[in-house]
């Protein structure tokens, strides 16, 4: 029996609604994959600060006080400045994930459609 609409698939919509779905759950998926690998690069630079910084410490603390005036041209407090100056490095890493990011999610959007 027909109903007037020549081009009507029934099941079509679920089949859409679906697609869409899945979609969005990989989106998901992929971003919290993405999310937790920069989690982990960023405590891994966190470390890594927090190893340089005790290094730092340990010679300064460690070394003849002569030897400290003549090789460095600044206290040990500009000296913990400089080791926490890496934050336009975190910064260039944000963007670059962010980046990344934005890219994936159309890829996958392209992918998707």
């Amino acid at each position: 029996m027909g109903l007037g609409l020549p081009s009507l698939e029934p099941g079509l919509a679920d089949k859409l609604q679906m697609q869409q779905a899945t979609a969005a759950s990989e989106t998901e998926a992929l971003e919290q994959q993405l999310l937790e690998g920069f989690k982990r690069e960023a405590e891994m630079l966190d470390v890594e600060r927090e190893l340089e910084k005790a290094a730092v410490e340990a010679s300064i603390r460690d070394a003849p006080a002569t030897m400290i005036t003549h090789t460095l041209p600044f206290d040990d407090e500009q000296a913990m400045a400089w080791l926490g100056a890496d934050t336009e490095l975190q910064a260039a890493l944000a963007a670059s994930c962010e980046e990344l990011l934005q890219q994936r999610r159309q890829q996958h959007q392209r992918g998707g459609q």
